[in-house]
């Protein structure tokens, strides 16, 4: 069993720090990760956070961070701390750019 991200609506954001496709880019990302391990769950809505989030996470961290945030349901698969049959909103995916100046997932949650 996998995460569903194959109907995933995305919400289109502005942005003066990122171009449409380092978002776009980074979306990839988190719905790929969320397929391979995500089991059961479903992602319906993702979109980027926006500047101000972005611009503090990438302060704090010392290195280019784009914050996303979605919306998904869990299906009847035990997932650790998280509820079953469960919608759960304004969850956010923090990635930064790596070494190749790639986007990595490397971490999610609330807060």
């Amino acid at each position: 069993m996998s995460g569903d991200a194959s109907n995933v609506r995305v919400l289109e954001r502005q942005s003066s720090l990122y171009s449409q496709e380092e978002i776009e880019s980074a979306i990839e990302v988190i719905k790929r990760d969320f397929e391979n391990d995500w089991n059961g769950c479903t992602l319906n809505t993702i979109y980027y956070a926006g500047d101000e989030v972005c611009a503090d996470e990438t302060r704090d961290r010392g290195v280019k961070t784009i914050v996303l945030m979605s919306d998904f349901t869990t299906g009847n698969y035990d997932f650790g701390s998280l509820n079953t049959n469960y919608t759960y909103t304004n969850w956010s995916w923090i990635l930064i750019e790596n070494e190749h100046g790639r986007w990595e997932h490397i971490d999610h949650g609330y807060g």
